[in-house]
């Protein structure tokens, strides 16, 4: 998006507009720092989401785990305590 605003720079990442100053030439960021800005975001974002799905899909067999030792624990106290037959 161009400067809509004279005297006006707009940042598309921040979604905002910055005063343009005559005295200092670095008022304006660079669009390689803008840009290098963006992709630190992605990276950062792609890697959190990596984190995240990893980290679910290690609950959820945690809890498959869990819910498994939890049954077979269940039926042998049933059949230590005569309520299950054992099948041959």
């Amino acid at each position: 998006m161009s400067s809509d605003i004279p005297g006006f720079y707009y940042d598309a990442i921040q979604q905002r507009y910055y005063r343009l100053s005559p005295q200092s030439s670095n008022a304006v960021p660079s669009a390689r720092l803008i840009n290098d800005r963006a992709r630190q975001e992605q990276i950062i974002a792609k890697q959190f989401d990596l984190l995240n799905s990893h980290s679910k899909k290690y609950s959820q067999q945690y809890k498959e785990k869990k819910r498994l030792i939890k049954s077979r624990l269940s039926l042998l106290r049933q059949r230590e305590y005569g309520q299950t037959s054992i099948r041959k």
